[in-house]
């Protein structure tokens, strides 16, 4: 089976808002349809993640005030726990990555939810020390 990224498009966005996080995960998350919504009247780059040829989760990258951030991301209920929420943000990391203005990247994760912290920390994300929204903001230099 091939793991890859691609952007969110026409032929690919009703797939990607199909998309549906875990019973748990859903107080952490809004739809993807509100976030593929949100992505047109903000600056958010959408991108699947496909297995073989089917997407399995959907994240967001924006840049705020110079800022790159990872606004979401999400892995079907269906394919949870397999290891694809770390190899999805390993591909976004490297999007960024490429942007050679990139030099900070940030993510805000509500404070419940322990399983995202811990992927972000595992990729050396540090706790800011402020909230927004209510959620924890996590950054990272890079």
């Amino acid at each position: 089976m091939s793991v890859r990224i691609e952007p969110v498009n026409r032929f690919n966005w009703e797939a990607c808002a199909a998309l549906k996080p875990s019973n748990e995960q859903l107080q952490f998350i809004p739809s993807n349809l509100y976030t593929i919504a949100q992505s047109k009247y903000e600056n958010l780059d959408l991108y699947a993640l496909y297995l073989d040829n089917f997407p399995i989760g959907m994240g967001a990258i924006g840049v705020f005030s110079k800022v790159h951030w990872i606004s979401r991301i999400m892995i079907d209920h269906k394919y949870q726990n397999l290891g694809y929420g770390s190899t999805f943000l390993k591909l976004l990391l490297e999007i960024i990555s490429n942007d050679r203005l990139a030099h900070e990247i940030r993510t805000a994760i509500h404070p419940q939810n322990l399983n995202a912290q811990k992927l972000f920390k595992n990729y050396g994300f540090k706790l800011l020390g402020e909230m927004e929204d209510g959620e924890l903001i996590f950054h990272k230099r890079i």
